[in-house]
């Protein structure tokens, strides 16, 4: 056991193995368990992050909490600090990361703008003695990064409901994992179809996960792309 939570008469204890099966009382689900659950002393049943918040929003869990329940879950590398990050999940971080940003420039209204940050970037001569991994300056990038989200997410009003939001992203995001090894293979079919190659997949925690080539997570052929409309009416 490591982290301790008691809210409610609850005592709630974080554990450092995950589970996969059917949960007791309330909490049933096929879905990892990272806490156990008691009360007066009688074991209740295994919890996971989305529980745990959903029934006793402890005020120490946050939006990293609950995406390390879905690192997990698609077998992405959660590392201990001084563990260097491989080069090529540093690029997907990159990719991914560029990809977001260019979508909030387009939903801003100002990707010509963007465009031109680009353009200064390409010009900028290109210094070597830079290009090196520096884990102070990354953990110092990072957090300049929440900085600035959390600053665009109260200017932009969202403060009351981009917690629910970021919970229902999280839950469809759990959903680009598939449940049955023919599910998968229908979607690795119909992405192949699609001219996507190079395809691969592990089964984790008996769920199935299909990837591309870079390791980037490939939703199930009959995903249900996620609508946050609800939250901006």
């Amino acid at each position: 056991m490591t982290e301790y939570l008691c809210i409610n008469s609850f005592d709630i204890y974080k554990v450092d193995q995950y589970y996969y099966g059917e949960l007791s009382g309330e909490f049933g689900s096929n879905i990892i368990g990272k806490y156990e659950l008691y009360q007066d002393n009688k074991y209740i049943g295994k919890i996971t992050h989305t529980e745990l918040i959903k029934y006793f929003k402890p005020n120490n869990m946050n939006t990293l909490n609950l995406h390390e329940e879905f690192q997990t879950i698609v077998g992405q590398p959660i590392l201990n600090k001084g563990k260097i990050i491989p080069e090529d999940r540093r690029k997907l971080r990159l990719n991914l990361a560029f990809e977001e940003l260019t979508e909030l420039a387009e939903a801003f209204g100002c990707l010509k703008y963007f465009k031109s940050l680009c353009n200064q970037l390409i010009h900028t001569p290109y210094n070597e003695s830079k290009d090196v991994y520096n884990e102070t300056e990354v953990l110092d990038a990072l957090v300049d990064i929440e900085v600035i989200n959390n600053g665009t997410i109260l200017e932009t009003g969202f403060k009351d409901v981009f917690y629910d939001a970021y919970k229902q992203t999280h839950d469809n995001n759990i959903s680009k994992s598939h449940e049955t090894l023919e599910e998968l293979q229908e979607s690795h079919l119909y992405h192949e179809s699609k001219g996507l190659t190079g395809l691969s997949y592990k089964e984790i925690n008996g769920r199935f996960i299909l990837y591309n080539s870079n390791k980037k997570v490939i939703k199930p052929k009959n995903y249900v792309p996620n609508d946050l409309s609800n939250f901006t009416k």
